[in-house]
């Protein structure tokens, strides 16, 4: 559990676990946002830029399923995106039968009217 790391993906700090690490500093635990171990919660020291010590320790034991559900997760997006354009499409398209049937309807009134005006004549 105590392995070093020098991950460059960004991270989203949670906050501090009340334990100090090597230089004395309150440790903070954060969320991997690396594409090798996203979402992992690991603990570092809290100290500041260039005065931060090497204390790293993993939270969460590595889990190989969530790079699984990352995708997965991302073909449900994308297939979201693509019904939501059709949605949009179907819209379009009853916007204009709606409009044609409104100038049907209108044409079938006055042939309505033009044959039981003539039929009274």
């Amino acid at each position: 559990m105590g392995e070093s790391s020098n991950t460059t993906g960004r991270s989203n700090w949670s906050g501090g676990t009340g334990r100090t690490c090597y230089c004395g500093s309150i440790v903070r635990i954060f969320t991997s946002k690396t594409p090798t171990n996203p979402g992992r919660r690991f603990l570092r020291c809290g100290g500041t830029q260039g005065q931060r010590c090497s204390f790293f320790e993993w939270v969460d034991h590595e889990v190989a399923i969530i790079p699984e559900v990352l995708q997965r997760m991302k073909h449900v997006e994308e297939k979201n995106l693509l019904l939501s354009a059709s949605i949009l499409e179907i819209r379009e398209s009853l916007k204009s039968l709606e409009s044609n049937f409104n100038v049907i309807k209108t044409c079938a009134l006055l042939c309505a009217f033009f044959v039981l005006y003539h039929a009274f004549i």
